[in-house]
């Protein structure tokens, strides 16, 4: 049964009231109802009390949960931002008279700045595009269009667009958290261990697999690399070395405490590979004989929201069926542990490290400079591992119908729908064909990875207002309304009748040997 507290709080200059429904054990809350406090206040009270955890699949485990949606509670800790707006002459909470059509009623509206000109935002998204071509006639690729938007500073997303040795073609997005040292390792070691692994066996799926477990190896074994003696070593030990020398190991091992997604497309000259852990995706555009576009998933989502990743959990800890897996709040993604979205990553040792091993870093790490990220030990991590990063692999061989190929990080498909990414590519390559622009999205740009990050800003129906306020948010509030993006678009043989010809394309660079 329901006991429903009501909770003041003061959202920028006025205070307002927030319903929450808090699921028995309301005495836990007694002093929040006479105080001023915000989401995380409430949050981390919820969190210190061992019997006040949040929904398992739906099943209260013991207490609480608050229904308010994450995206408005997050508007709380923006105050500071709101002197900024006045001066502008508007509240930026609340749609303009221009905009007031627009939004549905209530819509909770990104608190930047709408008046941002076409042409500025045109500029804003072209930064991070790029266009390639490969050099190679061992690939089906013709053409890769890459755009990219930070969401963190500095984004955690990074990507590898690389012509191999055998000719073929290697594409990689890495969905960086926890900071960014483990995706830029794995820009730098994937690609190398695939070659490696390619030049002896011809088995490519074989062969994509083994790098990723390689890889992944690599990074956990970090801290035995970094210091002679590890393994013996006991905990009193390591917390006795001095600091300066804690700081330089520490500084080693970030790859391996820090995680990363990856998703890695190989195209040859007939058939596309695909190797996945977490939870980016590829989407691959093929025409049907009626001339509508067919979109085909070729990943699916690592995340505990699948139930066969759920069900995988739940098997590997049979004696931990309440905290393998619960959410931070009703409305919020199932976690590992209460930590993690994807089930599977690169480096995340917190979820992979024995128990042991996780000692002896708390003690490497207790009292050092803080960076973005401390060692807390998860309290439910009591069997690990319980993240993994050895891919599914998926394979396609190609038809004359299949024109392009969308690989993208998670923040694309917050956004868009799959049917709606291809949708809105294979449109506009029906719109360079007949030279003339759509009727179903404004074209402005030569780069449709950067036609589809705007679309994506828009969420498929706003108009670029919306697109200005999502552009213009502060960095501390940006990753409340969205994720970094980043968008790799290949466009295949069959594509070339729709391409625009005359569009001065970089040479794809080459893997060394």
């Amino acid at each position: 049964m329901y006991n429903r507290v009501l909770i003041p709080v003061r959202p920028y200059s006025k205070t307002k009231t927030m319903l929450a429904h808090i699921t028995g054990f309301t005495s836990a809350f007694n002093h929040a109802s006479t105080s001023l406090i915000t989401r995380h206040a409430i949050k981390n009270h919820l969190y210190r009390s061992y019997n006040a955890q949040y929904f398992n699949m739906g099943t209260p485990l013991a207490a609480s949960c608050i229904t308010t949606s994450n995206r408005q509670l997050s508007l709380y800790r923006t105050r500071q931002s709101d002197q900024l707006a006045q001066l502008a002459g508007f509240n930026k909470y609340v749609a303009t008279a221009s905009e007031a059509q627009t939004y549905p009623s209530g819509y909770m509206l990104p608190p930047g700045i709408p008046d941002m000109t076409v042409e500025d935002i045109d500029l804003r998204l072209q930064l991070g595009e790029t266009f390639f071509k490969p050099d190679s006639s061992e690939t089906a690729a013709i053409r890769i269009d890459k755009c990219e938007l930070a969401s963190n500073d500095p984004t955690e997303d990074r990507h590898v667009s690389l012509e191999l040795q055998n000719g073929s073609i290697l594409l990689g997005i890495f969905d960086g958290h926890a900071d960014t040292q483990c995706a830029e390792q794995l820009t730098e070691l994937l690609p190398v261990a695939l070659q490696k692994h390619l030049a002896t066996s011809q088995d490519v799926p074989r062969a994509l697999t083994d790098a990723f477990v390689a890889v992944d190896d690599h990074l956990l074994n970090l801290p035995f690399q970094a210091l002679d003696g590890f393994d013996s070593m006991t905990i009193e030990q390591i917390a006795a070395l001095p600091s300066t020398e804690r700081i330089k190991i520490r500084d080693m091992i970030l790859p391996a405490l820090s995680g990363s997604c990856a998703v890695m497309g190989y195209i040859g000259k007939e058939d596309v590979y695909v190797a996945h852990a977490g939870d980016s995706r590829v989407v691959l555009g093929s025409m049907s004989n009626s001339g509508s576009w067919v979109a085909s998933t070729l990943t699916n989502d690592h995340q505990v929201g699948n139930p066969n990743e759920m069900a995988t959990l739940k098997k590997e800890h049979p004696d931990e069926l309440e905290t393998v897996a619960f959410r931070h709040c009703l409305d919020g993604p199932l976690r590992v542990i209460g930590g993690l979205v994807p089930t599977r990553a690169f480096g995340d040792a917190r979820y992979k490290w024995p128990m042991a091993v996780q000692h002896k870093i708390s003690a490497l790490m207790k009292g050092l400079p803080s960076r973005r990220r401390q060692w807390p030990m998860l309290r439910y991590c009591l069997t690990p591992p319980y993240v993994h990063a050895r891919p599914d692999i998926s394979h396609v061989t190609l038809t004359p119908q299949d024109c392009f190929l969308v690989i993208a990080s998670d923040g694309l498909f917050e956004e868009l729908s799959n049917e709606h990414v291809v949708n809105i590519v294979g449109d506009f390559l029906n719109s360079s064909q007949n030279k003339t622009n759509s009727a179903l999205y404004e074209i402005r740009h030569e780069n449709v990875a950067t036609h589809l990050l705007r679309q994506a800003l828009k969420s498929g129906k706003y108009d670029d207002r919306h697109v200005s306020r999502l552009l213009t948010l502060r960095p501390s509030e940006c990753r409340n309304w969205r994720d970094d993006i980043l968008i790799q678009v290949v466009f295949l043989k069959p594509a070339l009748k729709f391409l625009n010809s005359t569009l001065t394309l970089n040479t794809l660079p080459k893997l060394k040997e």
